[in-house]
């Protein structure tokens, strides 16, 4: 009896004993987890696999980021100067529509709008047969819808004729100064990319709480100080007629001064058209028409940056929202509605 007693005893002080709070194999431990057994192919000290879904994106080339680092200390001093002279206005920018000149094609110039379109964004060669006035139509939409395009980018006679007129691309410098195909392609990726991004890091600085009419001078002000008027003699350079002489390059006649303040506005998200005068071929000038819920009104950096280099001059604010007058009437007729602003402290 006694030893029965005993035995069940010794029992339940071992079955205490084993459950006690004592850490034992079925203990959650992360650190023991199984982990999947090794690739095959996979050696012991291989480097993990990382999924090319968590690769970082390439940042900007050296070219790009040494633009977009001048850009950025041009546009600190514009906003340093536009911050310590505010323009105040209750009126908002007109709601941002993209540019979409290629809707209005025929079906013709459409479909080779989108192959060229897609040769442009990829930086290849494309041949195309089609009329003439085809292509013309094309490329206007293209280069108006894309004006990054344009800087770079062209399609040129190779032959044929009537409804089959042979046309092959060709890719300039942005930088360069005459029409003449570039002999390294990586070279005009690299300058094109500069010009995209650096349009994008100068929009992103302008600041949102500034009225819609600082948000435009932010523009017209950074395009002063980095351009000036391309006085030449004979043949104009290539640049100076694209938005990449005003923002980048530093060199501009009217056409470029138009250009590279209708980019930047619509990389802003504000609303801008370029326009157009022409009565000879020796008498042309561009500018910009931009739409306030107000109405519309005319910006000429040109004139402005001609009038005085010094965008706090009074005679800067001239031709920066103006209304109608007898030197700006554009081909197609248009004119502003916006009733003419009170300009005064405007400087």
């Amino acid at each position: 009896m006694k030893r029965t007693v005993l035995f069940i005893l010794f029992a339940l002080l071992f079955t205490l004993l084993s459950c006690s709070p004592k850490e034992d194999a079925h203990t959650y431990r992360p650190e023991l987890l199984p982990t999947d057994p090794p690739s095959p192919s996979a050696s012991p000290s291989a480097s993990p696999t990382v999924s090319p879904t968590a690769s970082p994106e390439p940042g900007p080339g050296p070219y790009a980021s040494e633009c977009m680092a001048a850009a950025e200390a041009r546009m600190a001093k514009v906003l340093e100067y536009v911050r310590a002279n505010p323009i105040e206005f209750v009126s908002s920018s007109h709601p941002f529509v993209p540019a979409d000149m290629r809707s209005g094609l025929e079906p013709e110039a459409a479909a080779v709008y989108d192959k060229l379109l897609a040769a442009a964004e990829s930086f290849s060669p494309i041949e195309l047969a089609c009329p003439e006035k085809t292509m013309e139509a094309a490329l206007d939409a293209l280069f108006f819808d894309h004006p990054e395009i344009e800087i770079c980018f062209d399609m040129e006679k190779a032959g044929g004729s009537g409804a089959a007129v042979l046309f092959r691309s060709v890719y300039f410098l942005p930088e360069g100064r005459y029409f003449k195909a570039a002999d390294d392609i990586e070279e005009v990726k690299a300058q094109a990319e500069a010009f995209v991004l650096t349009a994008k890091h100068i929009a992103s600085m302008i600041p949102e709480d500034l009225s819609v009419i600082d948000k435009y001078r932010c523009i017209a002000c950074y395009i002063s100080e980095t351009s000036q008027y391309a006085h030449v003699h004979g043949e104009i350079p290539r640049y100076a007629m694209t938005a990449y002489g005003a923002v980048i390059n530093g060199w501009s006649i009217c056409q470029g001064y138009a250009l590279g303040f209708e980019y930047l506005c619509r990389a802003a998200g504000l609303d801008c058209r370029r326009c157009r005068n022409s009565y000879s071929d020796e008498r042309m000038h561009y500018w910009d028409i931009v739409a306030l819920d107000c109405g519309t009104y005319f910006i000429d950096v040109t004139w402005s940056d001609g009038s005085s280099y010094d965008y706090a001059d009074p005679n800067w604010f001239t031709w920066f929202m103006f209304t109608n007058e007898p030197q700006h009437i554009p081909n197609d007729g248009t004119r502003t509605t916006g009733a003419p602003l009170d300009r005064g402290g405007w400087a």
